[in-house]
This record gives C-alpha cells, sequence and structure tokens, in this order.
C-alpha cells in the first residue's frame, strides 16, 4: 500500500479464534468486541470487515456475518505450531488491506506482522511476561533484555495501541518507552445475557458433584498461574476456621504441576476434608458457580484487565481480590482488596464476607452496580473511536 494512500476502514482480526486464544480471554474478549460491534452495525459509519483463517491456519478468507461466526461453540483448535502459523498467516493480509485501504487490527498482538507493509494496530492485554520475566521467561542468560527490546520494537511499529486497563497502559508506556498519546485504554465489556444473578431451578443442587456437597463454598475459579496466591488462600481459609463450616472450591486449569501441590498444602495445613480441588469446569456450569458461591476470592500478582472478576461481580458473587495491577481499577468499590501474600488480612476479609450478612449484601449490591458499567456496546464504541484516531 502506498504511504500516501488514505485509509477508509478497519480489517478486524478474528484469527484469535482459530487458535489456542479461543479457549483464554483473548478469546472471550475477541468475541465479545464482535459482539458488540453488531450491536452498534446501524449507528457508525467507519466500514469494517472481518477477516478470519481456516482452521490450519493456512488461508484467509472474509467473513460475512462476524457475529454468527464469533458466537460458535467454543473448540479445542489445534495447537500444532498454531502461534507459527498466525505469524506466517499475517504476512499474506497485505493483499487484503491494500485491496479495502483499510488498517488491520489484531485482538492478539502475537499476531503483529512481521514486515511494515501492513498499516495495524492492536489490543495489548498485559505484559506479564516482562513484568514477571523470572517467573515467565526461561532463564537464559540476556533473554530478558532481549525479549524486550523485542517488543519494543514491535510496539513502536504499530498506529495506535489499545490497553485493556489503565494498568496496562502504564506497563506499556513505562517499560516499552511508547508515548502515552499512543496509547488507548478501553475496558472489556461482560456478555450479561450469560453472567447475571438469575438463578435457575435446582441450580445449586446441580453443582453438588463440582464443589464436593451441597453446603456453603468460598470459590477461586481460574489457572494455576504462579502469579495466582493461592497458597495464600489455603492458609488463610486454615486459620480462618472456614473449613468448619464450607468448603475451599478451586475450580479451573490448574496445571498439572500446581494441583498435586496445592493438594499438598491442604494436607499439611489439615484442612483436605473441606478443600475441593475441581479443576477444568465447563463453560456453561460458570455462571451458576459464581452465583451460589458464599464467597468468591480471586487473588493474582498482576492481572492485564481481570474478566473473571467483572463476571463474577455481574453474578452477584461476593467477592475479595487483590491491588497492585488492574483488579481493583476494575472492581471499584464492588469487592474487598487485600494484598497478596497477607495471611491476617485475607482472613478478615474472609470472615467479613463470610459471617457478616450485611456486608455481604453490600458487596453484592455494588458489584452488581459496578459489573453493569461494562458493556461490550460500550467497549465497541470506544474501540471504533480508537480506530478513527488510529486512521486519522
Amino acid at each position: 500500500m502506498n504511504s500516501s494512500t488514505p485509509l477508509r476502514g478497519v480489517l478486524l482480526d478474528l484469527t484469535p479464534l482459530e487458535t489456542v486464544s479461543s479457549l483464554r480471554g483473548i478469546g472471550r474478549y475477541v468475541r465479545g468486541l464482535t459482539s458488540g460491534l453488531a450491536q452498534v452495525a446501524s449507528e457508525q459509519r467507519l466500514p469494517i470487515e472481518y477477516v478470519t483463517a481456516t482452521p490450519d491456519l493456512r488461508q484467509l478468507f472474509l467473513v460475512e456475518d462476524a457475529f454468527a461466526y464469533s458466537q460458535r461453540p467454543v473448540t479445542m483448535p489445534v495447537p500444532h505450531c498454531a502461534r507459527l502459523r498466525r505469524k506466517l498467516l499475517q504476512t499474506r493480509m497485505a493483499a487484503f488491506v491494500r485491496d479495502r485501504s483499510a488498517i488491520v487490527h489484531l485482538g492478539d498482538p502475537n499476531g503483529v506482522p512481521p514486515a511494515n507493509s501492513v498499516p495495524f494496530t492492536f489490543t495489548c492485554h498485559d505484559l506479564i511476561p516482562l513484568v514477571m520475566h523470572k517467573e515467565y521467561l526461561a532463564p537464559v542468560p540476556l533473554w530478558p533484555k532481549l525479549y524486550r527490546a523485542l517488543l519494543r520494537a514491535q510496539y513502536q511499529r504499530t498506529r495506535r495501541i489499545l490497553a485493556v486497563s489503565h494498568a496496562t497502559k502504564r506497563d506499556v508506556c513505562e517499560r516499552l518507552d511508547v508515548p502515552d498519546e499512543r496509547v488507548d485504554v478501553v475496558w472489556h465489556g461482560v456478555d450479561h445475557h450469560i453472567f447475571h444473578p438469575r438463578s435457575a431451578p435446582n441450580e445449586r443442587a446441580q453443582l453438588d458433584s463440582i464443589v464436593g456437597g451441597s453446603g456453603p463454598y468460598v470459590l477461586y475459579l481460574g489457572a494455576g498461574d504462579k502469579r495466582k496466591d493461592l497458597d495464600t488462600l489455603l492458609e488463610a481459609f486454615a486459620e480462618s476456621g472456614l473449613w468448619r463450616e464450607a468448603r475451599l472450591v478451586l475450580a479451573g486449569n490448574l496445571g498439572p504441576k500446581r494441583t498435586p501441590s496445592l493438594a499438598a498444602l491442604a494436607r499439611k495445613l489439615r484442612i483436605e476434608a473441606s478443600v475441593q480441588i475441581a479443576g477444568y469446569v465447563p463453560e456453561a456450569v460458570v455462571p451458576a458457580l459464581y452465583r451460589q458461591a458464599t464467597v468468591h476470592a480471586f487473588l493474582s500478582r498482576y492481572e492485564g484487565f481481570g474478566l473473571p472478576v467483572l463476571e463474577a461481580l455481574a453474578c452477584g458473587a461476593p467477592t475479595i481480590t487483590s491491588p497492585g495491577s488492574s483488579l481493583d481499577e476494575v472492581v471499584g468499590d464492588g469487592a474487598l482488596v487485600v494484598p497478596c501474600r497477607e495471611v491476617d488480612a485475607l482472613v478478615v476479609a474472609l470472615k467479613s464476607a463470610f459471617f457478616d450478612r450485611d456486608q455481604r449484601e453490600r458487596l453484592v449490591e455494588r458489584g452488581l452496580a459496578r459489573a453493569r458499567t461494562f458493556t461490550w456496546r460500550r467497549c465497541a464504541e470506544e474501540t471504533i473511536s480508537f480506530w478513527q484516531r488510529a486512521i486519522a
């Protein structure tokens, strides 16, 4: 494309829905943004087209009904060389852009084209490997510095950067030397038709096999990454005495290494009978798990946004979370905020949220009010404004 050619529209890349990203937060973001864009389609004048790839990530094609495509049931994609294939695929994006005088927006920055032939923007979800390189990068001499240099070059080439939180924007600007004026913050939305406080008939009984019984439970739902403060949660659950009253349910893809270590810690603390390591749970039961939890605890030292916390608030789950990255930014006054690795403070918060009915009702009310302000329609409207600034 000639650099003097005026850009008229946007080509939104949906290829993350054909990679392992479709099962993660990036996939949920791409689906949510697409649904929001469908809601405002008749109101906005910016031409938007959608491009995706065949499941083998070898051929690109335009999607006529992007909403229907994005809302398909999520299936396990073929992960073999998916990231490399996707990078190679982006080199072919130039033909689509050239024909349409468009700017490409990537929902997953791992697909940034290796050449400068394509004008592009992308969404930055987090800089976890850079911020926590000791835990997430290979212990190879000089690799953190090289990794930062590669990221910095990538981020310098884009027209603009969309950050999913102010915390993520701060990291992008400070760690990659990106000027503040080149980064816009657009928060995620919530699928309110899925995540809501209205219980279905017999919903609680249907969860018994997952949570380990019919009594009350404290819920953690998420991955088992090192940054998740699950050891502190177990220790606080033991020290608080809540194990006499409830179960602690650890749900999600905790990983083959973290699962046995958590089970061992529960035995060491002598609370194994009250700890249910549920592992992966189907997406269809996640809203019910949030709704029926007496307390929801999501403790993490770093999150780019923290969509699970927002979805829990939308379901009316009294929530405890952590400061220091985006989580306290997202929850506002809708949750209790406790620093990671502070067992005593978490004990106080757990007891308060579990035993104090007035406190629990306040958390539910404030959490629902906070969650209502996050919609995919608003996300789409602000993203369109972001694209207009990039084109201009």
